[in-house]
């Protein structure tokens, strides 16, 4: 009889020659002492990662919280892919009605549809590292990310495969800020001015010679119309943009807001 350790995916682990099935190559990982999310790099400002994980507390409580963002939202989503119809015009034809074919929301169902490929991804690594498993009965994507949130945080965090924290964790969060764009939820979107530049750097090379850029536009808090976590985004260039609870803690080494500024962030955006 085959053991569930033989059935596990195996990994690369430094200082090995062999492959590792994923709950031992676990325990010979070697994890880093700050969180490996770039967000950090981004400020220049390192977080130590949680033990034995690549994640910081705060970025494992943001992976809950992306991935409860999307099953919350994914009824909705759901029927946002196609606006309601007013059916009182409708030809009839041989008892049956005529209807014109119903427009398609092509931003929300390609929302849904990478929703349902990155929860899929995460949900097929799961199988393939821990065969034992249990598979949620109904196995919805809403289900499922509703099971990653409140369970598997932590299989991604402290996963042995080099980067892939990370990528989990970027992929899930920018899908939950996607959602809040969508405005699937009955939230209202709020923007507050931090009074603090942006600053993101970024380094050119024109005629061969290196050229380094910093970005001048002013950091807005925003809190999603599909309400989840707040974001820390630039005015100038929406890519330019962190988590608000990272960009918050990050404040708290730099320079100061004002007082008033301050508490205002903390009271509405925290």
């Amino acid at each position: 009889m085959v053991s569930n350790i033989e059935l596990e995916r195996k990994y690369s682990v430094e200082g090995s020659p062999e492959l590792m099935p994923y709950s031992v190559a676990k325990k010979f990982t070697r994890y880093p002492e700050w969180c490996v999310s770039d967000w950090h790099l981004d400020v220049k400002v390192p977080v130590p990662a949680a033990r034995d994980s690549n994640l910081c507390p705060e970025c494992v409580d943001l992976l809950r919280d992306s991935w409860a963002t999307m099953a919350g939202a994914w009824p909705l989503l759901q029927d946002m892919v196609h606006p309601s119809q007013q059916f009182g015009n409708s030809e009839r034809v041989g008892g049956g009605s005529v209807h014109p074919p119903l427009p398609i929301n092509v931003s929300v169902s390609d929302l849904l549809r990478d929703i349902r490929d990155s929860v899929g991804s995460v949900v097929n690594g799961l199988i393939e590292d821990c065969p034992d498993w249990k598979m949620p009965a109904a196995a919805t994507t809403d289900v499922l990310a509703d099971h990653l949130s409140k369970w598997k945080a932590e299989y991604v965090a402290d996963h042995p495969r080099p980067g892939h924290a990370w990528s989990v964790l970027r992929e899930a969060w920018l899908l939950a800020q996607r959602v809040g764009k969508a405005g699937a939820s009955d939230h209202t979107a709020a923007e507050v001015d931090t009074e603090s530049h942006c600053r993101k750097q970024w380094m050119e090379w024109p005629k061969g010679k290196p050229l380094l850029h910093a970005c001048e536009g002013m950091v807005m808090a925003v809190q999603p119309a599909g309400g989840g976590k707040a974001v820390a985004r630039c005015d100038a260039d929406p890519e330019h943009a962190i988590p608000f609870d990272v960009w918050l803690m990050v404040r708290g080494t730099k320079a100061k807001q004002s007082d008033r500024t301050k508490a205002h962030l903390i009271k509405k955006f925290t």
